[in-house]
């Protein structure tokens, strides 16, 4: 239940606005990990963390002409593809278990 209300949490703020500062991405992306923690076959919250960290990403780019990624940008691109790897994977195993 716990982490239905971090993801809700997170969702929620990311919608609210369009995030732009490092203190709110830290914010919901600290939502999504909690989410995460608490139950790691989430594949709402697996996507959910990869978004932001994409969004992060996405915002680098699309603002800096010259962008070159640093060792920090690459901690982001490595969240952004494990969430979305992880998510997918998840999201894969549940369809089957459905069937």
């Amino acid at each position: 239940m716990k982490s239905k209300i971090y993801y809700k949490l997170g969702n929620w703020k990311m919608n609210l606005n369009d995030v732009q500062s490092q203190e709110e991405t830290k914010e919901i992306s600290s939502y999504f990990k909690k989410s995460i923690d608490l139950n790691r076959k989430s594949h709402e919250s697996w996507h959910a963390y990869g978004m932001i960290n994409y969004k992060v990403c996405q915002n680098k780019i699309q603002n800096e002409s010259n962008f070159r990624p640093s060792s920090l940008d690459l901690e982001y691109i490595q969240s952004a593809l494990k969430g979305f790897i992880k998510a997918i994977t998840l999201r894969g195993s549940f369809k089957e278990k459905s069937l």
